[in-house]
């Protein structure tokens, strides 16, 4: 269960998704490290039209809905880190070509030259002093 503005809310919907290549994870997947996403509603339709564009500006940012958030978020990595069974367990590289392969995504990510993971490794995470 979930209190937020003190209203005490029903437990959360947990979904399994499709993997990204999008998402700001994908690089810990593309090492098989388990990720999770969390997704929210918006609160106007409208907000959904400008993130990871140009017009994602701070201006924007619904800040008692981050702070809400980063609440949320901290609780669920709190209560995973402490869990006694890891609810997913280190992929192998064999084991992601065939996730990618069955969401499509190979010719993407050897399109964008993001595979295999050493070039994911040097694209988000090589840095030039």
């Amino acid at each position: 269960r979930v209190r937020i503005a003190g209203q005490d809310l029903p437990p959360f919907l947990v979904s399994v998704g499709e993997p990204s290549w999008g998402s700001d994870h994908f690089p810990f997947l593309a090492h098989g490290v388990p990720t999770i996403g969390i997704s929210t509603v918006a609160v106007q339709p409208e907000d959904r039209l400008y993130g990871h564009t140009r017009a994602d500006t701070p201006d924007k940012v619904y800040k008692e809905g981050l702070t809400e958030c980063a609440a949320i978020n901290a609780q669920i990595v709190f209560q995973i880190a402490n869990i006694p069974v890891r609810p997913a367990g280190q992929k192998t590289q064999d084991q992601l070509e065939k996730l990618f392969q069955k969401h499509d995504f190979m010719e993407t990510l050897d399109l964008l030259d993001m595979w295999p993971p050493e070039k994911v490794k040097q694209r988000y995470f090589s840095f030039d002093v």
